[in-house]
């Protein structure tokens, strides 16, 4: 679901089925935070693992490698906000 989006930024609600993940990449131009609704996830951003908990957020820097993990039995639900918006600015590792 797309809360925000223009020319300056994104906001969206994701929801991560349980033992999925998204593909590593890295973005050019965006930095983004990830901001746990419910459940609890693992994301790497440049080799290091966090494990975010309901009400934490992480920001991920443009430039570094990330990945997030749904690595538990239940849904994960979060917000990603992304300054610029992130359309056409995704490289897969």
């Amino acid at each position: 679901m797309v809360f925000c989006q223009n020319d300056e930024q994104t906001i969206i609600l994701e929801k991560m089925p349980p033992h999925t993940m998204e593909q590593r990449h890295y973005h050019k131009h965006a930095q983004q935070l990830f901001f746990i609704l419910r459940g609890t996830a693992l994301i790497e951003i440049d080799g290091t693992v966090y494990e975010l908990h309901e009400q934490e957020a992480i920001e991920v820097e443009k430039g570094l490698p990330h990945q997030i993990f749904n690595k538990s039995e239940e849904a994960v639900d979060f917000l990603v906000i992304s300054q610029p918006p992130t359309t056409n600015d995704r490289y897969p590792l």
